[in-house]
This record gives C-alpha cells, structure tokens and sequence, in this order.
C-alpha cells in the first residue's frame, strides 16, 4: 500500500481521524480576556483545546483574572450556541426528505445538550460570589465542584470525564497544590511522600491533552509557587512536578504591582492610607500559542469593581492611533466632533455611549491580532 492508503487504513482502524494532511484543521480559538492588554501580549486570550497555568505569590491576582475569563467564556459558549443554531438552520433549509429529518434530529439534540458549560473546581473552598460576578461571571449557570474527601488522582479523573463529555468549554482548577495524592490522603501529618502530586500530574497530562484537544475544552490550573531550597539560582519553583510544565501551552506569571487610586494614578507606598486598587502585572514564562516577543503586560484592578476594562482599552487605542493623543486633548478615530480635554473627560463621554466603546473594541482587538 501506498502512503494515502495506508493513512485511511489507520483511520479506518481506530475510527478517527488521527493522521490528516497539513495543519488547517487545528484549532487556535480563544477565549479573550476583559483585559485588553492581556489579549494584547497573548494574541486574542486563552487558547481552546489546550492547557494554561496561572502561577504566582497569594494576592497577585491569578483568581480574579481566571474568573474573568469564566465570564467571558460563558459569553463565547452562549455566541457559539446560537451560531451553531443558526447553522443547522441553513442546512435544514436546504436538504429534503430523509436527510432533512435527521437534521431536524440533530438539532433537536444539540438544544437539549444546551450551550456548553464552565466548570470551577474550587480545591481551596475560597471562591466569594459577589466577587465573582463583579468579574462579569453567571454565577447561576456556573458549575461548581467543591471536592472534600477526594484524593487527587480521584479529582484529576473527573476532569478527564468531564472534558470526554464534549459539553464543556473551560474548566478552571483553583488550585493545583491543594489537591493531596492517594498516598497521603488517610495518613497522619507526619507522613512524607516524596514526589508528591508529581506521579499523579504526569499520569493526568498524558491523558488530557487529547480529550482536550477533540473537544476544544479550555483548561486553566492556577498555581502558587515554592521557595527552591535546592537549587540557589532558582528563586522559586512550582508543585506539580516536571511532566506538567511541558503540556503548558500557555503559563503567565502573576505579580501584585503599585496600588493605584479611584482616576487608576499610581501611588506611592507612602501615600497609599487608602488604595481604590493595584496594579496586576503578567509576565509569559512559556508560549507555544503565539510569538514571545509580546512578553510583560498587566492591568488595573478596582477592588470595587474587577478589571477596569475600559483603562486598558483605551491605552491600547492609543498605542494604536484609533484614540489620537494631542498633549492634553484626545479625539476617537480622529473625529473633531468626538474631541476631548483630558483623559477624565474622554472616560465620561466612553461610560455614556457603549457603542462606542464597542467599536473601539473591535478596531483594537483586530490590530491585537495584527500588530507587528
């Protein structure tokens, strides 16, 4: 047999196909941050059908930023649903007869299963609600696992059924070093298991890769870090073991930044008696979805309020000449009769006309996606 055959005989036998010709077929959607400058270093978000790490000291914003992206997520399954409505719509349309009717079947399925759903696995049993959905989560369509008496081999096999279900498309694992192995779960607190998770993790990420990649399910592991007593050219290191690092497609580091005030001005140290936020800075460590150049972001976090979105959108409207910047004065697209004095002004005029804001949003997000 020749090369052809012998790749449909291959997917013929496992009845899949596993061997295809070129790439065009893998998928690179994302799920966007809020942040328009996260979406900015990392080309358009989270990759879908892949593995992030968010990894970083406690109180650097790994959390909030995952429930940020929970929130759009949810967003994106409710588009993808009615896209996916729309589309069986147009083919019934156009078929007749016996094929016709096993479409009409379909979609009678597909509005069963319902858009596809976000899981949060809260490990730490941390997760506030009302924080939550002031980072723009549904909490009510939010699936919840809050494991009490379950090892981590027991957890990290729920994942993968859950992702081989098809129906979800983010699960969020907050976080990884509060899951305890199988080894020291009914022990007593002096027991020691060296290795750890690490015998778990590495058995988990070979077999979640795939299941994630079939179902195009997203899947964030937050991560905390580790002071690296061995090894003094090492600052810190993170639990897991080595296996888990290499299925990262994606891991961006947290750092807590300068407080900022209510106008998002930084403040110093001694002037911060009452911060209205802080300054959440990401750097890469590691990207197999996009070029490196793009490496150190961040954003302003409100601790009334979440992600101030509209700060970091219009700093990249700037970067890219879509807000034009005279001094003092700013003006939207170039347009004198949208002209305004100082940056409070132009804020004001963009929290009265959201469509505005929308179109600015889709002029920066496509240069995001362009931008050398």
């Amino acid at each position: 047999m020749n090369l052809d055959q012998v790749m449909q005989e291959i997917n013929k036998r496992y009845k899949d196909e596993i061997i295809r010709r070129g790439t065009g077929r893998i998928y690179k959607d994302r799920i966007p941050f809020s942040s328009a400058r996260l979406n900015y270093i990392t080309y358009g978000g989270i990759p879908l059908g892949k593995v992030t790490e968010f990894l970083g000291p406690d109180g650097s914003g790994k959390t909030t930023t995952a429930l940020d992206v929970v929130g759009r997520a949810q967003k994106l399954a409710e588009e993808e649903f009615k896209n996916k409505i729309a589309e069986y719509d147009e083919r019934i349309a156009q078929e007749t007869g016996k094929r016709q009717q096993q479409l009409k079947e379909e979609l009678e399925e597909v509005k069963s299963r319902g858009k596809r759903k976000v899981i949060y696995i809260d490990a730490e049993n941390t997760l506030d609600e009302e924080w939550a959905e002031k980072n723009g989560v549904n909490t009510d369509e939010l699936i919840l696992m809050l494991p009490q008496e379950q090892s981590a081999e027991q957890v990290l096999q729920m994942i993968i059924d859950l992702v081989a279900t098809g129906e979800v498309i983010l699960i969020v694992l907050d976080s990884l070093p509060m899951l305890v192995p199988q080894s020291l779960f009914d022990e007593e607190m002096d027991k020691k298991a060296y290795g750890g998770i690490a015998g778990a993790m590495s058995v988990f990420s070979s077999k979640i890769c795939p299941k994630l990649a079939r179902s195009r399910t997203a899947l964030i592991i937050i991560n905390q870090i580790r002071d690296d007593m061995k090894n003094p050219f090492n600052l810190f290191h993170t639990p897991g073991g080595r296996a888990l690092k290499h299925i990262y497609s994606l891991r961006l580091a947290f750092r807590k930044g300068k407080f900022i005030d209510k106008n998002g001005e930084e403040m110093t140290f001694a002037a911060a008696d009452e911060p209205k936020g802080n300054i959440v800075e990401v750097t890469i460590v590691k990207t197999k979805i996009c070029p490196p150049k793009r490496r150190v972001g961040g954003y302003n976090l409100k601790y009334d309020a979440g992600i101030d979105i509209l700060n970091d959108l219009i700093y990249l409207a700037i970067k890219f000449d879509i807000i034009v910047q005279a001094g003092a004065w700013f003006s939207i697209f170039g347009n004198e009769k949208t002209k305004f004095q100082g940056k409070k002004n132009l804020m004001k005029y963009l929290q009265d006309n959201p469509s505005v804001v929308e179109e600015i949003d889709r002029a920066v997000y496509g240069r995001i996606l362009t931008d050398e």
